[in-house]
């Protein structure tokens, strides 16, 4: 129980500088979402930068929001798509290209859908299929939608619905050291680990959640 079973790309945006600036993700599993929410907030990264010429140790942050899927039922108030249809949809195809879409860069097979009220938008290129696509894209639009209104009810609506407001010192969940020493550290259940390979790899990462 508890074991991830199903994890796929959706979409990545590449940083200017190098890295990444986004990416979405699927995870499927028994229980993956109870497993996972903990580790929305954000992430601190102290390295010596391989994108630094001298070589100096740098500081990157990363945010990280965690949505259950929306199912196709309705119970509770939940929007489904002829709901937000009728809120205002705007979906476009484009041509798909990086991480997910290498061999189907020859189609306009990736998927962008905007939430006109919120302006909030999703994208998904992680299948050479428009219609898959749009499902994914849908079926991710509708469950940052739902958790926003949530947290909204929980009075933690800047938590979900703009996770990266704030992403800066102070504000970090973990904290992973790669130089000069390595040491992988909770900022909430104090704990740590030396183990940084393991833990940024995913092998020892389940004692930390």
């Amino acid at each position: 129980p508890g074991e991830v079973e199903e994890a796929a790309v959706l979409s990545v945006t590449e940083g200017e500088g190098g890295g990444y600036r986004s990416a979405s993700l699927r995870v499927g599993g028994e229980r993956s979402f109870g497993f996972l929410e903990g580790e929305a907030g954000v992430h601190r990264l102290i390295r010596n930068s391989p994108f630094n010429r001298a070589g100096k140790r740098m500081t990157s942050f990363a945010a990280v929001a965690v949505f259950p899927e929306r199912t196709q039922d309705l119970k509770a108030g939940g929007r489904g798509e002829d709901d937000l249809r009728s809120e205002g949809l705007k979906i476009e195809t484009f041509r798909s290209s990086g991480p997910g879409g290498q061999s189907v860069n020859t189609l306009d097979s990736a998927v962008r859908i905007t939430h006109l009220p919120s302006g909030l938008s999703v994208v998904c290129r992680a299948s050479s299929s428009p219609l898959e696509n749009k499902r994914a894209a849908l079926s991710l639009l509708q469950a940052k939608l739902d958790s926003i209104e949530k947290a909204k009810a929980a009075e933690r609506a800047r938590e979900y619905a703009s996770p990266l407001d704030d992403v800066s010192f102070g504000r970090q969940i973990r904290t992973y050291t790669l130089d000069p020493t390595q040491l992988v550290k909770d900022g909430r259940t104090k704990l740590q680990s030396q183990d940084v390979d393991g833990v940024l790899s995913g092998r020892t990462l389940q004692e930390f959640i």
